[in-house]
């Protein structure tokens, strides 16, 4: 409450010595310059109070305590898209070559400039008259990345 009686009082007295300027200053060129120094002084005495405001963001210092979970999580997921999306490409490419894939391995990581990178990838198939090599190339393809095949014989 001594906060706001101090910022009335300085608003009071900044008003008082603008109107005692305003009326000693001679009418003339320098009338509007004078007005409108006074004019900006009193705005800036009006809105000090705000200029000592302190605005916490309590959420965003949670953010930043627990900022290696979330950036964990955050990796996790975009690493969970990668895999999905690899998941339904050799899928597809399997299906259109009349394969079963019985399991897909994808190791990929995200390295420390965010870049995501596939280390290896290895699906299982019943071989049963399949051309191996051709199905690790078609695969490869569908991926982007080199694909081994593997049969549960």
């Amino acid at each position: 409450m001594d906060f706001l009686r101090q910022w009335a009082v300085s608003l009071i007295i900044s008003a008082a010595a603008v109107t005692v300027v305003i009326i000693l200053t001679p009418r003339g060129a320098t009338d509007k310059t004078v007005k409108a120094v006074a004019s900006i002084f009193v705005i800036s005495v009006i809105f000090t109070p705000f200029a000592r405001m302190k605005i916490e963001f309590p959420s965003l210092e949670a953010a930043a305590d627990y900022g290696g979970e979330i950036n964990c999580d955050l990796n996790e997921a975009v690493l969970d898209v990668c895999r999905n999306a690899v998941e339904n490409a050799l899928t597809r490419r399997a299906a259109a070559l009349n394969v079963t894939l019985d399991e897909i391995c994808i190791n990929a990581d995200i390295n420390t400039d965010g870049c995501i990178i596939i280390q290896n990838i290895s699906v299982t198939v019943n071989g049963v008259g399949c051309d191996l090599q051709m199905l690790s190339e078609e695969l490869s393809e569908a991926a982007g990345a080199q694909v081994t095949v593997l049969t549960n014989e």
